[in-house]
């Protein structure tokens, strides 16, 4: 198969909490490619989005849908080769980092790699219309009526709508007749959700982590559904590729005290 292997080089925003982001401090990053040369589009002639794609070595004569035509997409520039990276695949595995936040007594976060061009680029517009330059992630408000959401910039009611459902769930599980230590663990664990968000009031509302429960870890679906079973690189063992890689966060109370 025709493979590029090659090192592509791309801005990264001033801030990641930015809603509209800007490119003022002329931040950039690499990623190394390995994937398509070329990507074969079903694109739909009235909407102009991306129905399906192939690798143009695997594709194969087909009936193509009427309402499509066939496009084709090169990793001729490095822009080209980030829009098929994140349409189809050829960036490795995606680094996940242990950072500090919030309490010093809590759990650390783990977030993806901010410099991976999978947390800086979105891969809707792309599908919106492959032409168009790469559009970086926009953080916005969870509670508005915006269907291009990303995880960032949740606000406080949304915070506080995750932590009610959580003490709500975990009301049955203290009982008179319980176990002394165990009931003191459920209380101090539904004491911590309380304190949420005002103790993490320092820190974006998009890194606050909830407590662990008695029963069990509280599921964070960005980091289980992105690497269920990725190693996470915790704060001791970062590279200076990996310390490069978390200072392009906005500088966040606690990170890397």
């Amino acid at each position: 198969m025709a493979k590029v292997q090659k090192t592509v080089t791309f801005d990264l925003p001033d801030s990641f909490e930015q809603e509209v982001p800007t490119t003022t401090m002329g931040k950039t990053s690499t990623m190394e490619y390995d994937g398509p040369s070329t990507l074969i589009l079903w694109i739909d002639k009235e909407t102009q989005d991306i129905e399906q794609t192939w690798d143009k070595d695997d594709y194969t004569d087909r009936p193509v849908p009427l309402n499509c035509e066939v496009k084709e997409l090169h990793a001729d520039t490095d822009e080209n080769t980030i829009k098929i990276g994140l349409l189809f695949g050829g960036f490795g595995q995606r680094l996940l980092y242990e950072i500090r936040v919030g309490p010093a007594a809590d759990k650390n976060r783990v977030i993806a790699d901010p410099s991976d061009p999978r947390s800086v680029f979105g891969e809707n517009a792309i599908i919106d219309d492959y032409t168009k330059p790469l559009v970086f992630k926009q953080g916005v408000n969870l509670d508005n009526k915006n269907t291009d959401n990303d995880f960032r910039r949740r606000s406080d009611a949304f915070i506080r709508d995750i932590r009610n459902d959580l003490l709500a769930s975990s009301d049955a599980q203290i009982a008179d007749d319980m176990p002394a230590d165990l009931k003191t663990e459920w209380e101090a664990y539904r004491q911590k959700l309380r304190d949420i968000p005002a103790d993490w009031a320092a820190v974006p509302n998009h890194l606050i982590q909830f407590p662990m429960a008695p029963d069990g870890e509280y599921d964070d679906p960005y980091v289980r559904n992105d690497d269920p079973e990725h190693e996470v690189i915790l704060v001791g063992a970062r590279t200076a590729a990996d310390a490069d890689a978390i200072g392009q966060l906005t500088p966040i109370d606690g990170i890397d005290e």
